[in-house]
């Protein structure tokens, strides 16, 4: 069964509310820089506190050492995912493997925001589909867990990647409604369609009066 990853895209306050509203059900929550910070990381504890999972979501890309000590960090709050850019390259890539314990660590391929006309205007001449089963291919088989991807490419890298991984979709629509900066989106139905394995929703959802009551409909529709 995919699982639901709500992106804490709000204030600490909110985000408190959210966490309060949804308590009890299966979900993981993910927590950017911008929620991070302005709670001092408190929204963290939070989040463990309840009992949810915890996605890091920084998208690290440094110097290798600078990157194995953010994932020791991360280690350390007990986080179950986190993100690095795979054009970080294949050592940083393996520093950041060394310390490697429970948390899932996920490569980041082409941002949901980013398109064909983007890859042009930096002088890729390559499909995103192709471009991002490229990059998916080098982090996967440098042992990564798994991929940020939009619903659009999961059926390619799971047709041309032999190896297990995890599929991690944002840009995802829900009610006809997507996240702002999202261009490569799917519905709800369609990323389950696709084999994806957590699919992240923000502001789609999170703004909705009655949010307990929509997360349910969401969680019935990826039941097996």
């Amino acid at each position: 069964m995919a699982e639901l990853c709500i992106a804490l895209d709000t204030d600490k306050e909110r985000a408190k509310e959210i966490i309060e509203e949804l308590k009890g059900l299966n979900l993981v929550f993910k927590v950017g820089p911008y929620l991070y910070f302005s709670s001092r990381g408190e929204i963290v504890d939070r989040i463990k506190d309840y009992g949810f999972k915890l996605f890091i979501d920084f998208k690290f890309h440094d110097i290798p050492n600078t990157v194995r000590l953010a994932i020791r960090s991360v280690e350390e709050m007990g986080a179950d995912i986190t993100t690095v850019h795979i054009l970080g390259g294949k050592h940083m890539i393996e520093e950041a493997l060394k310390e490697r314990k429970k948390t899932k660590i996920i490569g980041v391929t082409l941002l949901t925001s980013q398109d064909e006309d983007f890859l042009k205007s930096m002088g890729i001449n390559s499909s995103v589909r192709d471009y991002v089963l490229k990059l998916a291919n080098a982090g996967i088989s440098l042992g990564l867990d798994g991929v940020v991807c939009s619903g659009r490419e999961i059926g390619y890298l799971k047709e041309n990647i032999k190896k297990p991984f995890i599929t991690v979709v944002p840009g995802i629509s829900y009610g006809e409604v997507a996240g702002r900066d999202q261009r490569r989106t799917v519905s709800v139905e369609e990323a389950k369609g696709k084999g994806a394995d957590i699919i992240v929703m923000g502001r789609s959802l999170i703004n909705r009066r009655n949010l307990r009551k929509e997360v349910m409909k969401i969680l019935e529709i990826l039941e097996p």
